[in-house]
């Protein structure tokens, strides 16, 4: 069972890569990237992308890919951002152990990331 879905409105094709592997997390999880552009070969190769061609807006993409997520949580990633090390670890733990299961976690992003510091 796939515990996290990112839903990622694509358009930097070259980031793609950067983006899947900055994804460190111990858990099942996938990667739904809706875009106007094809997926590159680097990830066609990985059995936990969903990959749906769209010419819409953002929006429309990130709706599209909110459809087509199985996963316990849902969240949305930008294609110019990086995920840092146990963020989304400690986000999906914090659900996990919420009383009622009404919790929202929030968290903040940097754009245009080259690396992880």
């Amino acid at each position: 069972m796939v515990k996290l879905s990112l839903v990622m409105p694509a358009i930097r094709t070259e980031r793609w890569l950067n983006v899947y592997n900055s994804i460190q997390v111990d858990f099942p999880w996938e990667l739904i990237i809706v875009s106007p552009y094809e997926l590159p070969e680097t990830l066609k190769n990985k059995n936990n992308i969903k990959f749906f061609k769209d010419m819409g807006s953002p929006v429309r993409a990130s709706c599209i890919g909110a459809s087509l997520a199985e996963g316990k949580y849902l969240t949305w990633i930008c294609d110019d951002s990086l995920v840092f090390s146990k963020t989304l670890s400690k986000a999906v733990n914090i659900l996990d152990n919420s009383i009622n299961g009404r919790l929202v976690v929030v968290t903040k992003y940097l754009e245009a990331c080259t690396e992880v510091h």
